[in-house]
């Protein structure tokens, strides 16, 4: 059995296990960094990476400072890392996840900005109840992309935790997957590459039959990239007559 190789970046505060078992039952492999691992560090033999949830991404990414009465939560240190991260990844066309803070992380990346604080910006105040993880928050639907295909076309129930959330759109990201009161809860690339969801599937496994399909995507999109990759080292060689010169091959745009 094929089994991918994910990165798993995670905050030092985060619920580990959860995250391994949703990973391992997916049918793929965690490799777990935590912040301050140089950038130097970062594991190339890999074919996908899970951005976990935590700490607030640092306004100053977006182009802003801490807004008044908005509770202050960073880790300037993994910001970074997770910044060299998507870098690594997007350079190599491996499919990202994004939870919570990490589909936060990946929209500013993208250039896109984000709401300090939702319940100040005129949403609903359900974002981040005082429940347990697993408390079912409120529902979002999906309306396009491949998230439909994950979620379905019917409202589903999710969890909530988080008290920033998408504002401006990044560049070349779609917002597909929508709260009740319009909140922008789901984003992706158009080739389905990148996803980014606000909620905690890990944290619903056994609740939500979507919370499991989240984590079987990227795990499928990771093994079908390992395929063609093995693949075409293997045919490779036997067109070697066919392959350009090195002197010919072109490496810029």
């Amino acid at each position: 059995m094929i089994r991918p190789t994910i990165i798993l970046s995670v905050g030092y505060a985060n619920h580990l296990p959860l995250y391994v078992e949703a990973i391992v039952k997916a049918g793929g492999t965690p490799i777990v960094i935590y912040p301050g691992l140089p950038k130097s560090k970062i594991p190339t033999q890999v074919d996908g990476v899970i951005l976990a949830g935590g700490e607030s991404v640092h306004p100053s990414r977006y182009g802003e400072e801490y807004k008044p009465n908005v509770p202050i939560s960073m880790d300037l240190v993994r910001d970074d890392l997770e910044w060299a991260i998507v870098d690594f990844a997007m350079k190599r066309h491996l499919p990202i996840l994004g939870i919570c803070r990490g589909c936060q992380l990946l929209n500013v990346y993208f250039g896109g900005s984000l709401h300090q604080q939702v319940s100040h910006a005129g949403y609903n105040d359900v974002h981040r109840p005082e429940k347990g993880k697993d408390y079912l928050a409120h529902k979002v639907v999906a309306h396009s992309g491949h998230l439909l295909s994950i979620l379905g076309p019917k409202p589903v129930f999710v969890n909530s935790i988080h008290d920033q959330g998408i504002h401006t759109v990044g560049m070349g990201l779609k917002p597909t997957v929508f709260a009740e009161d319009g909140l922008c809860e789901g984003l992706e690339s158009v080739d389905g590459n990148v996803l980014g969801i606000q909620w905690h599937p890990e944290a619903i496994l056994e609740k939500q039959p979507h919370a499991p399909s989240v984590f079987r995507y990227v795990v499928e999109v990771a093994k079908s990239k390992m395929i063609q990759k093995s693949t075409i080292s293997n045919v490779l060689p036997l067109c070697s007559p066919a392959v350009p010169q090195p002197s010919a091959i072109r490496t810029g745009p």
